[in-house]
């Protein structure tokens, strides 16, 4: 039997959405808490939705939201970034954007990731990676 191709899942902490095409869409849940078990479901839940295929991938961080140590470094070691093409964060509020850059500098990657403080400008930067792939 087939399995049916997911386009949506939401976990305890995370929302993920496949938008036309390539774009996967990742949202930071308000509150949500992140260790190392919540991030192992949210990888295996957004391994389901990109259904084996490399994606853009655009992450909203703008909730308020928590990350341990162990959880970072897990979802750097997990075959998602192996899956993916480029990666845009969003994040408006200064203590957000402090974290994720601190991610982006502490754990080097091969694909290109990027912060943006506007969904806007991080899509046009994602779409322009579509092509080259």
């Amino acid at each position: 039997m087939r399995e049916r191709n997911i386009s949506a899942i939401t976990t305890n902490s995370i929302s993920i959405h496949l938008d036309h095409g390539a774009l996967l869409r990742i949202t930071l849940l308000e509150g949500a808490e992140i260790d190392i078990e919540e991030t192992i479901k949210n990888c295996s839940a957004i391994l389901k939705v990109a259904a084996g295929k490399k994606r853009l991938i655009l992450v909203n961080a703008n909730a308020d939201w928590a990350i341990t140590t162990e959880a970072r470094a897990y979802f750097v070691r997990e075959n998602i970034l192996e899956r993916t093409i480029a990666m845009a964060f969003v994040a408006d509020k200064l203590p957000k954007r402090l974290i994720v850059n601190f991610f982006i500098r502490l754990h080097k990657t091969s694909i290109p990731i990027k912060l943006f403080s506007k969904e806007e400008k991080a899509l046009i930067w994602l779409k322009s990676f579509k092509i080259k792939y």
